[in-house]
């Protein structure tokens, strides 16, 4: 959380993207929301109290937010600082992944799923295996634009966690912008 003393438990991740416009252009000012699991693969909804002071459950960690919210800044970059989400035992076959919300007044919202590439998980993820290349010539495999890329935090392998990229483009075109 910010401003914590303590750090939530899990693996680092650090998400890093770029929000474009269909003619590819930094889209400024988005507000992008995450929302995800902490690292046993729970919501914070799925947590009871046992009185109004106390958890039933011990896998809660109060140092976990379990969403965020960033602007896109003038290039349109966003970076969020937050765990590894993990998989929950009710549904096993789920892929980790972080929900992700993309929200401009001027272009349409975005709803979608970062997952993460060559994690094991995904092969048996049904949602990511529903997003099919319909025609592999005109349009990309949609489970690329879902998979976030990635690579250790430090190289040297002095810091853990990992760094994954996501960039998302909004339907609709910058009407700043003159041609």
């Amino acid at each position: 959380k910010t401003g914590a003393l303590y750090r939530a438990k899990g693996q680092y991740v650090r998400i890093e993207g770029q929000v474009r416009d269909q003619q590819c252009l930094p889209v400024s000012n988005a507000v992008v929301t995450i929302w995800q699991t902490d690292r046993v693969g729970k919501h914070q909804a799925q947590y009871t109290l046992f009185d109004q002071w106390t958890l039933r459950d011990p896998d809660y960690d109060p140092n976990f937010a379990f969403s965020g919210v960033a602007q896109t800044d003038n290039l349109g970059h966003f970076s969020f600082l937050t765990i590894f989400p993990g998989v929950s035992e009710d549904n096993p076959s789920t892929a980790p992944h972080i929900n992700i919300r993309i929200a401009h007044p001027e272009f349409q919202e975005l709803d979608s799923r970062i997952y993460f590439s060559q994690h094991p998980k995904n092969t048996t993820d049904t949602k990511l295996q529903e997003l099919n290349a319909d025609d592999a010539i005109r349009r990309p495999d949609m489970r690329q634009r879902v998979t976030a890329i990635g690579q250790p935090i430090d190289p040297n392998g002095y810091l853990e966690g990992r760094m994954y990229f996501y960039d998302a483009t909004l339907t609709g075109i910058d009407t700043y912008i003159s041609f």
